[in-house]
This record gives structure tokens, sequence and C-alpha cells, in this order.
């Protein structure tokens, strides 16, 4: 069980509204990516060596932009791994995550939506698309029994196929 101490819910309570503060702001894209970041890493996309979702992020945007086509992102939000519980940091991920994408999802229904996640993101994207929980090989610990996203909800029903202009002829 996850138990929560009072900087823990300080510190995800600030970055719930950091990032709530920056999603209201944003217009509704063609395709929209959820980067969830690897352990220890920045949020901001732009570094001095560069993030490993910056990559994938302007991989995807540079291919549709010339077909006519927005794309954007915006980061789940978790505390970093490295520090304190693992199993709650991760579940903090799915549960935002989660609430994310629908949100997204109800606000701006043509869109489509790609989640990516490289290291405790990827565990993070893996637990929201397919389910996840039980005990944990990493960091010791148990986490509570999750579904994963259902492909007939308005969440699914936005999913691929993945790119638009890759899914057809170019040449």
């Amino acid at each position: 069980m996850v138990r929560l101490t009072p900087s823990f819910v300080l510190l995800t309570t600030l970055l719930t509204r950091t990032v709530t503060a920056q999603k209201t702001w944003a217009e509704c894209e063609d395709i929209h990516i959820f980067v969830a970041r690897g352990g220890n890493e920045p949020y901001e996309m732009v570094t001095p060596a560069g993030s490993r979702q910056q990559w994938t992020v302007k991989a995807i945007c540079n291919t549709v932009a010339p077909y006519g086509y927005t794309c954007g992102y915006e980061d789940i939000v978790f505390p970093d791994a490295f520090v304190g519980d693992y199993c709650g940091h991760v579940q903090f991920g799915v549960d935002y995550g989660r609430e994310a994408l629908q949100r997204y999802a109800e606000r701006c229904p043509d869109s489509k939506l790609v989640l990516s996640g490289y290291s405790l993101g990827g565990h993070v994207v893996g637990d929201i698309l397919g389910g996840g929980g039980g005990e944990g090989m990493i960091g010791g610990c148990t986490m509570e029994r999750t579904e994963g996203m259902p492909r007939e909800g308005l969440v699914g029903q936005n999913r691929g196929p993945p790119c638009p202009v890759l899914s057809r002829e170019t040449g």
C-alpha cells in the first residue's frame, strides 16, 4: 500500500497545478503526444543534451507537419523514481496520465493520441495502456491492480492509425 507523506502530497499538488495550467492554454491538435519521461530526466524538452523523448516528438511532428497536420505534446507528470517510493510514483503517473488522456479526448475528440515513455516512463505508459499492479521487482513494493485502457472508450477510439501520413502511400 502506498503511504503519502505531507511533502509528497505538496509536491504532487504543485506539479498538478503547473501542468493543468499548461494544458488549459493548449489548442486541439490533430496529433497530440503524451510524454512520460525517464527517471531522473527533466520535463523540459529542450535541454543542452536533448531529452530522449524530444527526438520522438520531433520525429512525429516533423513527419506530419508538411501534410498540414498540427502536432504537439504534454508531459505525464510524476515524481522522480530515484527519490522516494518507486511504486507510489509510478501509480501517481498512471493516475495522472489516465486523467490527462481522458480530459484531452473529451475536449478534442477528433485528435489522435500518442503515448511515449522511456525507462520509468515506459513503465507508466505500459500500465496506463495494459493495466498493471502486483508485486514489483523494482523498488521492492506492491502496486494496486489496475485495468488497461478500454479500446471502446473515448480515449481508445482516438487511437490509430498512429500517424495518418504513414498509413497512406506518400510516393
